[in-house]
């Protein structure tokens, strides 16, 4: 089981704690108001580093988006500089692809910059996710 993986891990959580960085959704109004996340050790490790290229909006045809929703996501693609699960992430035709959805059922979802730099080296836009409930 990889370091951070476990329940006992979870729950100790202290987002402003020196840890191995991992990418993490906002569960609470609270946490979203206070903004804290951008006051978090792991912020600075969950900028993507492939900027989207240039080139204006989506083309006019019919477009694809695909909308990741992996059992509640942040699983081993959470870990922000790799772990030892080669299978954590992976989408083989991203020419296929206009817009990227990186869903994990929580009030808001930040993509992992693994997906979100894989998507935008192959042009397709990245949304994250504000659940109204």
């Amino acid at each position: 089981m990889e370091q951070g993986n476990t329940a006992a891990d979870r729950l100790s959580f202290d987002p402003l704690a020196p840890a191995v960085p991992i990418s993490y959704p906002l569960k609470t109004l609270a946490e979203l108001e206070s903004r804290a996340y951008f006051n978090s050790f792991h912020f600075p490790f969950n900028q993507a580093a492939a900027k989207i290229p240039a080139g204006g909006g989506l083309p006019r045809r019919p477009r694809t988006l695909v909308c990741h929703d992996m059992q509640g996501g942040y699983g081993d693609d959470r870990f922000v500089q790799g772990g030892a699960n080669a299978e954590a992430y992976a989408i083989w035709h991203w020419y296929l692809i206009d817009v990227f959805i990186y869903f994990s059922h929580n009030l808001v979802t930040l993509p992992p910059p693994s997906w979100t730099n894989a998507a935008h080296r192959n042009g397709v836009k990245v949304i994250f996710v504000f659940l109204f409930i």
